[in-house]
């Protein structure tokens, strides 16, 4: 149902007269549609005689009658398709309109599509010609826009537009007479640019020049001490980052010989020398405290003793604040595993890929022994993730963990299978994960493609299918070894990895999670059913 607007129910000039651009935008916002200046004029009984009267033209120029009737410039623009175009173009308003689309998508004008301007229904109706050639629109609009004009420039201007930003910052320079001296404050705010600019820079001319990359302003204006205050000192590795192309976020990730190659006068690394010796990472972290910076998080690596104390302890404090911090970049700030789950899932390819692998591998520690040591009141509770071998069983431990309570350690330990005859040395199997429920304790197996296809491209580079008699042997000691021992154990494929089908799978072999019975299953049928679901090869029963 189309919504009545004010443009909609205008029934005289004069309620015409108190439209807005505003009024004819809540209009294509509501109805998608605008009317034309020759349907107003017969709505208002206008002639054509009376027209052409009004607009002292010989032919029917609606445009120049209606505003010779005091219509707003801006709506009598837009509702002649004749001149609409042209008119928004050069008024600014078409500007207006793709940066509020640019916006929305979270864009800049530059990267807005075809697709995106079709799809705002404003610009579908003011523009439609336009969005045809929208390369040729948005050059327009970058081109032609009279900035001026504009009260306010649009929202992350500076940040969307960085290169008209700097065109206009250029051209206040060439306007101020600017060459290597910088004027006042009071002087730059007699531009119409420059009072933008001090607006937006808090009234800080150096602050203004370090964004748009003014070396010259560094060697004339700044004091023989400044790079002892460490306001400066955080506007030059502003600056760095800023000409390096890279957010501030990416300060751990680069040296201070990178940084100091930015820098055409005075260096960071005497920076740090001034304040004390001041290690890069830590100036950062004392520069920096809304990026809440890690020292562990830098490329120059931690200081001696860090990790560990001169008699060679572990530092509980400094490990601790690590691993949680390592936590919540692994499994997300809003994770509902628990504090021991995220623990038991870290593993060594965790430590490594954020910088924190001599953590990880200290020499006489494991990783249990470091969890262990940085959470004494989890000790019972910790166990360490190289017992969780792939992707598949960490996700169904979340899975159960998220459904069920269990104590113990949640994850198994190797289990120690003798080999057949003939095998020379002790040879030991791993359950894929192991759970300690409330009243049951529950083996899992998770069984890929590989258990039962020879031709699988995990057996790919073998001989004589080496590898397959292999899996096969393995899976057979470990179905007797569970059946010797009476061990309640599920064999599930990687795609019931949801928790419907675990507890559908687990029912089906004799198990209800629910309610914590197991009601165990004769051998034969359970093999006949392992083999017919396609989760144990036949040749396990031969």
């Amino acid at each position: 149902m189309a919504v009545f607007t004010k443009l909609q129910t205008v029934s005289t000039i004069a309620d015409l007269r108190d439209c807005s651009f505003f009024d004819v935008i809540h209009h294509i916002k509501a109805n998608f549609n605008l009317p034309d200046l020759k349907q107003l004029a017969s709505k208002f009984g206008l002639s054509r005689h009376q027209i052409r009267r009004l607009a002292e033209s010989k032919s029917d120029n609606y445009s120049k009658a209606f505003l010779a009737l005091g219509i707003n410039e801006e709506v009598v623009h837009c509702l002649s398709p004749r001149t609409r175009k042209s008119f928004l173009l050069s008024c600014g308003r078409a500007a207006q309109l793709l940066f509020q689309c640019a916006e929305v998508n979270e864009c800049s004008i530059e990267q807005l599509t075809q697709s995106q301007l079709r799809n705002d229904p404003v610009i579908k109706t003011l523009l439609p010609s336009a969005i045809l050639h929208t390369t040729e629109l948005k050059s327009s609009i970058l081109g032609e826009i009279n900035y001026e004009r504009v009260s306010s420039l649009p929202n992350n201007f500076f940040e969307k537009q960085p290169e008209v930003a700097l065109d206009l910052f250029t051209k206040m320079k060439i306007r101020l007479g600017i060459d290597n001296k910088w004027p006042n404050t009071d002087s730059l705010r007699k531009d119409w640019f420059g009072v933008k600019l001090m607006d937006k820079f808090g009234n800080s001319v150096s602050k203004m020049c370090l964004y748009f990359g003014e070396k010259e302003f560094e060697t004339h204006v700044a004091p023989n001490n400044a790079w002892d205050s460490p306001e400066f000192i955080r506007e030059r590795i502003v600056a760095a980052l800023q000409n390096m192309g890279k957010p501030i976020t990416a300060l751990p990730e680069l040296s201070l010989k990178q940084l100091d190659a930015q820098l055409n006068n005075g260096s960071i690394s005497s920076a740090c020398s001034r304040n004390r010796n001041t290690p890069f990472a830590q100036l950062c972290i004392e520069l920096f405290p809304e990026q809440n910076f890690k020292v562990f998080q830098f490329i120059g690596g931690v200081p001696n003793f860090y990790w560990r104390d001169e008699c060679g302890e572990l530092q509980c404090k400094k490990a601790r604040e690590a691993i949680d911090w390592l936590t919540e970049q692994v499994f997300g700030k809003n994770s509902p595993l628990s504090k021991i789950q995220k623990l038991s899932l870290l593993g060594q390819s965790d430590f490594n890929r954020y910088k924190l692998s001599y953590l990880a591998s200290m020499p006489g520690l494991t990783i249990t022994q470091v969890l262990i040591t940085a959470y004494p009141e989890l000790k019972d509770s910790i166990v360490s993730c190289s017992r969780v071998y792939d992707e598949c069983g960490k996700r169904l431990y979340a899975i159960l963990s998220s459904r069920f309570d269990h104590n113990k350690n949640p994850l198994a330990s190797a289990l120690e299978i003798p080999l057949s005859k003939g095998r020379s040395k002790k040879w030991s199997l791993r359950a894929d994960l192991l759970i300690h429920f409330r009243l049951l304790d529950v083996f899992f197996e998770i069984q890929g493609a590989q258990h039962c296809d020879s031709q699988h491209h995990f057996h790919s580079n073998s001989e004589n299918t080496e590898s397959f008699i292999a899996q096969v042997e393995n899976d057979r000691l470990k179905f007797e070894y569970h059946e010797q021992n009476k061990n309640i154990v599920i064999y599930l494929r990687p795609d019931q990895l949801t928790l419907s089908e675990v507890l559908a799978e687990s029912e089906r072999q004799g198990l209800d999670l629910t309610s914590q019975r197991y009601i165990p299953i004769d051998k034969k049928q359970r093999a006949s059913y392992l083999v017919q679901n396609s989760l144990l090869s036949p040749l396990v029963f031969d």
